[in-house]
């Protein structure tokens, strides 16, 4: 279980440990920058098949572009945060993609929290 964290780093260094994780929760942390996050994200060995991830009660999760900066690193995830992900979000994180996250879809600086990860 992670709470209290300000940053993704120390959930990298955990989740390296249990590479076919598949649901991930973050929830209710501290965890503000929303590039940050999309960058912890995209290292993990689990990011192409993390099925769920849960990152709400975060600073970064109120961001604007946080279901898109999510997708992008995490393409294959069918549920954020207790929803499941539109054709539209998918269309608009793989639009952005190519640019680095510049433009419509480009993330900002946000906050997202952690809670506890669930390993395969």
């Amino acid at each position: 279980m992670f709470s209290a964290l300000a940053t993704p780093s120390f959930v990298n260094q955990a989740v390296a440990l249990c590479p076919n994780i598949t649901h991930l929760n973050l929830h209710a942390n501290a965890i503000e920058n929303l590039r940050a996050v999309e960058r912890a994200l995209t290292k993990l060995p689990c990011a192409q098949h993390l099925a769920t991830l849960t990152m709400h009660s975060n600073p970064a999760a109120a961001n604007k572009n946080y279901k898109t900066a999510i997708l992008r690193a995490c393409p294959r995830l069918r549920h954020l945060d207790f929803g499941g992900l539109s054709r539209g979000d998918r269309s608009t994180a793989q639009d952005t993609a190519g640019n680095g996250g510049k433009g419509a879809g480009a993330p900002r600086t946000a906050a997202v929290g952690a809670g506890e990860g669930k390993r395969d």
